[in-house]
């Protein structure tokens, strides 16, 4: 990963990023991490958006020396050498010490102010809300207790627990003795488009950036807001994340057709590619949404023999998601949306 680099997981989701330092940073189901570079010191600061990271920092010579960084939107956390878990929910952050201590204070706070900073050692736990001077002080909790749901195949980390059973169980000696953090190796799996547009649609816009106001107005559907953007100069096809999402491809998943329809109006480009190669009329089929939406980007140009970067069109997107739907009413949902696409061949 480079200093800029978001990573999303879904409910099923999670990964293990591992540092040079042999630090280890999982990142939990429905979750958004972000790296980012100090421009001060120049070192990496591990910032949680939403969700639950677990972190483990081994002890290094240099005890004295913070080795990492971690943020949100309500709290800064300073590491030597030790384990906790990060959570950020709503506004408030929530530290718990699994082992060793860590430094906890609030938003954007130097480590040099030491009094706006309470020390959380493991098997206690602190709080800090958005706009406190300083996090709650520290109380004990059920330390073992917590590390088993930690780990549980119920918990944040499931994917990686499951997998890593799989790994042991595949093996024909005896398994070693079990530790407080399972590790595998895991390739990251594929970011959820509509949980980065719920994260980036809270991140407040700069007022000089219309382009970026204009997609966050398109992630909530909000017409007046993305009129007025326009009229400020926003380019009507700048993707603002990683994840590479089109003004047009928000407004799909803000479910809004009024939004979609204004935006096609405006010309924006219907056959647009997100990262994971799908046009809006592919996340339409994925994700959901209002059947008109389909029937308005058809008319206007969209493509439905593309095909995303797993080689599937919006149809058998569609198709797949009606299979996959967890109730009659999704399923009903995406059934629309596969009637209404045309049966075409994919495109070579």
């Amino acid at each position: 990963m480079e200093s800029g680099d978001e990573l999303i997981t879904d409910r099923a989701g999670a990964v293990d990023i591992r540092l040079e330092d042999k630090s280890l940073l999982r990142v939990g189901s429905n979750s958004s991490y972000r790296l980012e570079e100090n421009s001060s010191t120049h070192q990496f600061i591990h910032r949680l958006i939403s969700g639950i990271v677990r972190v483990l920092v081994p002890k290094g010579e240099k005890a004295a020396a913070m080795k990492l960084e971690v943020r949100t939107a309500e709290g800064t956390i300073g590491v030597r050498g030790t384990e906790f878990v990060v959570i950020r929910n709503g506004s408030a952050t929530e530290l718990k010490g699994l082992e060793g201590e860590v430094t906890f204070g609030p938003a954007d706070a130097s480590f040099a102010d030491t009094a706006k900073f309470v020390p959380v050692r493991g098997g206690f736990e602190s709080r800090v809300a958005n706009g406190a001077a300083k996090p709650s002080e520290p109380v004990a909790f059920d330390l073992p207790a917590y590390l088993k749901s930690l780990d549980s195949p119920e918990g944040p980390f499931k994917a990686l627990v499951k997998r890593a059973k799989a790994v042991v169980k595949a093996r024909s000696n005896a398994p070693a003795a079990p530790t407080a953090m399972v590790v595998a190796p895991v390739a990251a799996p594929k970011p959820s488009i509509k949980v980065a547009a719920k994260a980036e649609a809270k991140v407040p816009a700069a007022k000089n950036d219309p382009s970026m106001q204009l997609y966050q107005a398109a992630l909530i559907g909000h017409v007046e807001t993305m009129r007025a953007a326009l009229k400020a100069g926003a380019a009507i096809n700048k993707t603002q994340t990683v994840n590479k999402i089109s003004p047009l491809q928000a407004a799909v998943l803000s479910d809004n057709p009024a939004a979609v329809a204004f935006l096609i109006d405006n010309k924006a480009e219907v056959n647009a590619r997100d990262a994971l190669g799908r046009t809006p009329l592919m996340t339409l089929a994925s994700e959901g949404g209002v059947t008109t939406m389909v029937v308005a980007l058809l008319d206007k140009g969209a493509d439905p023999s593309l095909v995303d970067s797993d080689g599937m069109t919006a149809q058998a997107l569609a198709d797949e998601s009606v299979k996959n739907a967890k109730d009659e009413k999704t399923r009903k949902m995406f059934q629309e949306i596969s009637d209404a696409l045309p049966d075409v061949p994919a495109a070579k």
